[in-house]
């Protein structure tokens, strides 16, 4: 069942697969969810110990960044609400491990072509630079970087999605001339 919890009543489960944080990844969570509410909700059981209370066992670094944006001060534990699936799972059951395992797993990143043409979309509909650094934790100069990948023509996109080039070769032929 979906349903929103305060995010002073969540906490991370201590068997979670992901033992690693990335913060980098984080940094870019953080300016993601400010710029635009979590887009993804976490997975949670009920905790036990901590009667209304939930451990998070799908969702980790979403997790982590919302508590950094709450110790940051830029969002308020106690009224913050997140959207949950909640579970009625047995925490020491394969099944809890399963679900976080397969959330980390399954996950697949976006091709950088698909990347690059979808940050060129936004700028062609209005959106700067600036904004679409903000919004994914970038930096203005790998945002100019992409939007040019972006507009490359269709046939060079094509070489680097089909690994017959990589990208710095698109990167090369965007310092050419018309």
């Amino acid at each position: 069942m979906i349903t929103n919890i305060t995010l002073n009543k969540l906490n991370a489960w201590d068997q979670n697969p992901r033992v690693t944080s990335d913060e980098n990844h984080i940094s870019e969570l953080k300016a993601s969810i400010l710029e635009n509410g979590l887009l993804q909700n976490l997975v949670a059981v009920p905790d036990h110990k901590n009667d209304g209370n939930y451990l998070v066992i799908a969702g980790a670094s979403r997790l982590e960044a919302l508590k950094a944006l709450a110790t940051e001060g830029k969002i308020d534990p106690e009224t913050y609400s997140v959207s949950v699936e909640t579970r009625d799972l047995d925490l020491n059951d394969a099944d809890a491990l399963m679900i976080a395992l397969s959330e980390n797993v399954v996950r697949r990143q976006m091709d950088a072509i698909d990347e690059c043409i979808a940050m060129a979309n936004l700028a062609h509909k209005g959106k700067t630079e600036n904004d679409i650094a903000v919004a994914f934790g970038y930096s203005k100069r790998l945002i100019r970087q992409r939007l040019a990948l972006g507009r490359l023509v269709p046939e060079a996109q094509m070489l680097i999605r089909e690994k017959i080039r990589d990208l710095d070769f698109a990167r090369a032929l965007t310092l050419a001339d018309a």
